[in-house]
């Protein structure tokens, strides 16, 4: 999953160490996407889904160039090509990328040169954009058949992601409250960001934005956030930009705003996974920051005997939830209720850290 902006990274490391030219990198770019239309096996060694979000991601970084491509395959003369599968090739592809609303004639003359129907009707910039707006109502109406999204071609999915992107980050104003974000918000960000628009850059920018912002609601919101992070955590140094800034933020919400907001949660929920796998992966930027390096430690041992200690104070806590769960499992099982499941959940961590035996009766 990580392979595409890893490229990306090591593309721009390129640049910077050989000192090469950005327009020799682009060039280099697309005349490998020349060679692989004309390929007869192209499908035996080439995943073009990855290909068109490689090509994106090289977008965003500015390595490559939309109106490069456009230009390119007008005066190759491949557009007027005999060769089907050629055209269908490019034509694939350039619907798939990030299209600028300037770019609008010069993306539309290219489909009219292909004079295909059947590779270009219904792609036309303004049909586009139609669809785009057909993609929102999806979101804006929470509807639960996502069908349309994930059907979308590539330059669509990221005119909705940049749209919905900045729906979330413009609701703060200069005399509006900041909001607070939630779980459940989190979950439903990442679901239509990740799953729906395939745009995991665009969840990265979010993620750093809540937390440069101190958004989170409570301890369960830090949780869910790191839950995601942790589960993609080889795109952790890709995506997000400067990590010991943002590790230092994350620590400075959850010590001084959320500790005191939900500090039930606070005693229970465990995030040495989180500081452990940052004091791993970044071993040397850590020794840049020895004082975060420091705080992550002591993060770690306070922690660890936070744990033990509650395990003490509250072992007859932790049975009497136990005897709780077991009589109610079966109604939260036939009637959910968030507030309810979010409580009881607790008391499952509370079981957990107390007696990993009675906590393994409730895992499957």
């Amino acid at each position: 999953y990580e392979s595409v902006h890893l490229v990306a990274r090591l593309l721009i490391m390129r640049l910077s160490i050989e000192g090469k030219e950005q327009l020799d990198i682009e060039n280099e770019f697309w005349k490998m996407i020349f060679l692989m239309a004309k390929a007869n096996n192209l499908e035996d060694f080439v995943d073009f889904n990855q290909l068109r979000s490689l090509t994106n991601v090289l977008i965003v970084y500015g390595i490559v160039k939309v109106p490069t491509y456009i230009r390119k395959l007008i005066s190759s003369g491949v557009l007027y090509s005999p060769n089907q599968k050629v055209k269908k090739f490019h034509c694939d592809l350039l619907i798939s990328l990030k299209i600028q609303p300037v770019m609008k004639y010069q993306f539309n003359m290219v489909l009219k040169k292909v004079d295909d129907k059947a590779l270009t009707s219904g792609f036309h910039f303004d049909q586009l954009v139609s669809l785009a707006e057909q993609c929102k109502q999806v979101f804006i109406a929470k509807s639960e058949d996502k069908t349309l999204l994930r059907e979308a071609p590539g330059c669509v999915k990221i005119m909705v992601a940049d749209w919905y992107l900045n729906s979330l980050v413009s609701s703060i104003g200069d005399e509006e409250e900041t909001p607070f974000i939630e779980s459940a918000t989190i979950k439903r960000v990442y679901s239509h960001l990740c799953l729906d628009l395939q745009q995991f850059h665009h969840f990265y920018r979010w993620i750093e934005f809540i937390v440069y912002h101190q958004q989170l609601s409570d301890i369960g919101a830090m949780e869910q956030m790191i839950d995601i992070l942790l589960a993609f955590q080889k795109l952790f140094p890709l995506l997000i930009n400067d990590p010991l800034l943002f590790m230092k933020s994350t620590i400075n919400l959850y010590l001084n705003k959320l500790k005191s907001v939900d500090s039930r949660s606070f005693q229970i929920i465990q995030f040495n996974s989180f500081w452990k796998f940052f004091l791993t992966s970044f071993d040397n930027l850590l020794q840049m920051d020895a004082s975060l390096h420091h705080q992550l430690s002591e993060l770690c041992e306070i922690e660890n005997e936070r744990l033990r200690e509650f395990s003490k104070a509250n072992h007859q806590l932790a049975l009497t939830s136990n005897q709780q769960l077991g009589k109610k499992f079966r109604d939260l099982i036939t009637a959910p209720n968030e507030e309810e499941l979010a409580n009881d959940r607790l008391c499952l961590l509370s079981i957990q850290i107390v007696s990993r035996q009675d906590y393994a009766k409730y895992i499957p």
